[in-house]
């Protein structure tokens, strides 16, 4: 869950927001290393400064991953 204190919580199923200790160590994360119990699933990311919002697709459950609208829902939580 991404919380913004001026607004309601936004929750993304299958993804996470992963905080690195500098921006140079997100810059130098693969997402496509992360693997799971379950198999078929593919990992991405987008990088801000060093955060990384996570998530999977694919898989047995044919996840899509996040919309563009909460993709920028994200962006405006970290700026604030």
């Amino acid at each position: 869950m991404v919380r913004n204190p001026r607004a309601p919580v936004l929750a993304l199923n299958y993804a996470y927001l992963r905080f690195h200790p500098s921006a140079a160590d997100a810059k130098a994360f693969d997402p496509s290393k992360l693997n799971t119990n379950f198999g078929g699933y593919d990992f991405h990311s987008k990088r801000y400064g060093n955060v990384s919002l996570v998530w999977a697709t694919g898989g047995p459950s044919h996840l899509s991953g996040p919309s563009a609208d909460q993709t920028k829902v994200v962006e405006g939580c970290l700026r604030s």
